[in-house]
This record gives C-alpha cells, sequence and structure tokens, in this order.
C-alpha cells in the first residue's frame, strides 16, 4: 500500500459541496462519494480518504487565513 498522496484525484468543487452541508468531518467523505455519484455515476470515487482530507484541509486553511 503506498502512502502517497494523489490530491489531483479529488474534484474540489465537490468538497466544497460537501463541506456546505454542515455536516462532521467524519462524515464529508460519505458526502463525497455521494455527490461524486450524483455528478458522475460512478460509485467509486478515484481517490482515497487521504485524498480527500488532504483537499479539505487544504480548503479549510485557505478559508481560516482569508
Amino acid at each position: 500500500m503506498s502512502g502517497k498522496l494523489h490530491p489531483e484525484r479529488v474534484i474540489e468543487p465537490l468538497v466544497r459541496k460537501a463541506l456546505e452541508t454542515g455536516k462532521d468531518r467524519a462524515s464529508l467523505f460519505s458526502e463525497y462519494i455521494k455527490l461524486h455519484f450524483r455528478a458522475t455515476g460512478n460509485l467509486a470515487p478515484g481517490c482515497d480518504a487521504k485524498d480527500f482530507y488532504f483537499v479539505l484541509d487544504q480548503i479549510l486553511e485557505k478559508q481560516k487565513n482569508g
């Protein structure tokens, strides 16, 4: 199992939509998978949770720093 991150596999606008749901952090990846399915018709999001949370943390850091 590779520890390498693949943030390029994460669709950032869908991460932002997942955040808009107001759900807790633990539920956001599941929400992302649902949104990804609605947008693409593919249940497999093409990224791992670690990739998703890496992108999520980048978005949250940008929001925090303005």
